[in-house]
C-alpha cells in the first residue's frame, strides 16, 4: 500500500492538473513518478523544466533518447 494516495485528476490542484494534461497531450501517458509529483506542483514544474530541454536539445534525437529511457528502465527491472 502506498503511503501517498494515488492522485485522482479531479482532486489535484488546478495548476498540477493543467501540467499533467499538457504532458499527456504532448507525450502520452504520464509516469507514476509524474503523477505522484502532481500532489506538489512546484516539484512537478521542476521536473518539467529539466525534462523538456533534455528531450529537445543535444546531439541525440528524441526517439533515440526515448529508446535509451526504455532500455535503461528494462535493465534496472523497472516495470513502469
Amino acid at each position: 500500500m502506498a503511503l501517498i494516495p494515488y492522485p485522482v485528476p479531479d482532486e489535484l490542484p488546478p495548476e498540477a492538473r493543467a501540467q499533467i494534461e499538457h504532458f499527456s497531450q504532448e507525450h502520452g501517458r504520464p509516469t507514476l513518478v509524474r503523477w505522484m509529483l502532481s500532489w506538489y506542483p512546484p516539484a512537478l514544474a521542476a521536473i518539467d523544466n529539466m525534462y523538456h530541454p533534455f528531450m529537445e536539445q543535444g546531439v541525440l534525437g528524441r526517439k533515440l533518447k526515448e529508446l535509451l529511457f526504455v532500455a535503461s528502465s528494462n535493465a534496472r527491472g523497472c516495470f513502469y
